[in-house]
């Protein structure tokens, strides 16, 4: 079965480059990828990234780079972002829209910070 990884990374505005900007947030996504496929032995054919530049509070249809990496995925895929926040608040009405529209085509869903900070508290405990 062939896997893609969908990434999709977003920053609201130009001005914010730095901190976790767009550059950051791909090779993050992309390293994960990359142990996901070997320790979960996945065969990822495709690597695909899309890019917004929009604020997270924004409506999933004026999202240009989120609506293309949605319609991008098929069943099994992986939908990579680098913080959930990258797709939208919390708090916003639009996360559950977003993760809905996922979810109903099959994916799976991978946010990087969750895995880094699962790392990152395993170990302390060591």
């Amino acid at each position: 079965m062939e896997i893609k990884a969908v990434t999709y990374i977003r920053i609201s505005t130009h001005n914010q480059r730095h901190g976790r900007g767009l550059e950051l947030q791909e090779k993050a996504c992309q390293l994960v990828v990359v142990e996901l496929a070997i320790k979960q032995n996945l065969e990822i054919t495709k690597i695909l990234v899309f890019s917004d530049v929009i604020s997270g509070t924004t409506e999933v249809t004026a999202r240009d780079g989120l609506c293309a990496a949605i319609n991008a995925l098929s069943e099994g895929d992986l939908f990579v972002v680098d913080d959930i926040e990258r797709l939208a608040r919390e708090d916003s009405f639009v996360l559950p829209r977003i993760l809905s529209a996922i979810f109903l085509r099959k994916a799976k869903l991978i946010v990087v910070q969750e895995i880094e900070k699962k790392y990152s508290q395993e170990s302390r405990l060591k």
